[in-house]
């Protein structure tokens, strides 16, 4: 299965962002196929190295709908490649360069309830939380705090204290 993904995603020409609809495309298709395969994981991190840029974003794509630990020690390497990749979000483009999406993806999305404090402002009756790094002391974005499920059970445990 992980060959004949590879094969699509090397001819692909963008990197599609939402999720796929009855097999199309057949890129996304594939790489929510492949995420749910556990068997692939050791594959798709080979993939990494590809020099391919298609394959490699639909690799990491895969590995982030797996929740791959493995996406928090990207190689310095693959952050610093430069080939151009088109990402495809609906009618909507934009290219970046892979070193640029493998530091997206390797980013403060993959945090544990270690790397994490709860941050609390009462403005009147209304109260306000928040999640701080720890590591860097800077606010996690709420857009990537409902991606993280380790988020929902550090609020579990400081409401639950």
């Amino acid at each position: 299965m992980l060959e004949e993904a590879a094969q699509v995603w090397a001819k692909a020409q963008v990197v599609f962002e939402a999720p796929s609809w009855e097999g199309e495309p057949p890129a996304r298709a594939l790489v929510e196929q492949v995420a749910t395969v556990p068997d692939c994981h050791s594959g798709l991190v080979t993939l990494l190295s590809s020099p391919n840029q298609l394959v490699v974003a639909h690799a990491l794509q895969a590995l982030e709908l797996m929740r791959s630990p493995v996406l928090a020690e990207l190689p310095d390497e693959l952050c610093d490649r430069r080939q151009k990749v088109t990402f495809q979000c609906g009618s909507f483009r934009n290219s970046m360069d892979l070193g640029g999406y493998a530091r997206q993806v390797r980013g403060p999305r993959y945090l544990t309830e270690h790397d994490l404090s709860l941050s609390h402002t009462q403005h009147g009756s209304v109260a306000y939380f928040g999640l701080i790094d720890v590591r860097t002391q800077a606010e996690v974005p709420s857009a990537r705090m409902s991606d993280t499920p380790q988020v929902i059970r550090l609020l579990a445990l400081h409401a639950s204290a």
